[in-house]
């Protein structure tokens, strides 16, 4: 009669099952890992000329190897990045010399309203803003229908130098919007599900009534959650409508805004 083989004990055949589960998971967990992937840095600014934006050129001109305006104006222009983007890690460093209501703004998902020179409002853009200024640092405000209630950012006003530059790191992930200034976190915001912000949207540079100084430097963007097969640019998840001056303006809690205004 032949030898019975003893059965190993219970932990054993545990472990044994935990090491090939372990084993056949892993090529699962690379593949979901590899479906999406960051881009490179890319140059926003090159720091002689304004080659890939658009906008007023009568008030945006380079100067001291940065992005500045001059002149008056009647109302905010803005100085546009040459393609709509969706998911997106953008830096700069920026100066908004002076107090009070000084300003400027960094524009995403947003949209182009007028891209003339010559209408009432020369180069509107409407959206969300990551603002900018002695007593807006680090916080969210959306351009044409009033401003966000987001966490208070009041400790970000404390840790902006009003009068010096100032390094903002933007972060776009779908309708997950985060911004640091100088390393500290200003805002990690949810936008609502009913909002009608655009998948992809303009960036865009704001210049404030009545023509408040700016200096923009060292702009760079980084595209996110690309898919593991694309080359170059990051493909859009939606392509955004063009702004008509007709559809409503909407909150960020998605009901219908009170007249534009900028």
């Amino acid at each position: 009669m032949p030898r019975s083989v003893p059965r190993p004990p219970a932990i054993v055949g545990h472990c044994l099952f935990a090491i090939a589960c372990a084993a056949l998971a892993r090529p699962c967990a690379a593949s979901t890992a590899s479906a999406s992937m960051d881009g490179p840095w890319i140059t926003m600014f090159n720091g002689v000329n304004l080659e890939g934006w658009k906008g007023d050129m009568s008030h945006w001109q380079v100067a001291d190897s940065a992005i500045t305006a001059k002149g008056s104006i009647s109302s905010n222009t803005f100085l546009v990045w040459k393609t709509p983007e969706s998911d997106f890690v953008l830096e700069a460093d920026v100066m908004v010399p002076g107090a009070g209501e000084a300003n400027t703004g960094i524009q995403f998902h947003s949209q182009v309203v007028d891209s003339s020179n010559t209408g009432k409002t020369p180069w509107k853009v409407c959206g969300p803003q990551a603002d900018i200024g002695p007593q807006k640092f680090g916080a969210l405000y959306e351009e044409c229908t009033g401003r966000v209630v987001p966490p208070d950012s009041s400790h970000c006003q404390k840790a902006g130098t009003p009068d010096g530059w100032n390094h903002y790191e933007l972060r776009v992930d779908g309708k997950h919007w985060n911004l640091k200034m100088n390393g500290v976190e200003c805002f990690d915001f949810q936008d609502s599900a009913k909002s009608k912000h655009p998948a992809a949207g303009a960036v865009a540079l704001q210049y404030h009534v009545p023509g408040f100084p700016l200096w923009f430097k060292h702009m760079r963007m980084k595209r996110i959650n690309l898919a593991s097969t694309a080359i170059g640019p990051a493909p859009l998840r939606r392509r955004a409508r063009a702004y008509t001056g007709k559809a409503a303006l909407y909150r960020w809690d998605g009901r219908r805004a009170g007249r534009s205004r900028s």
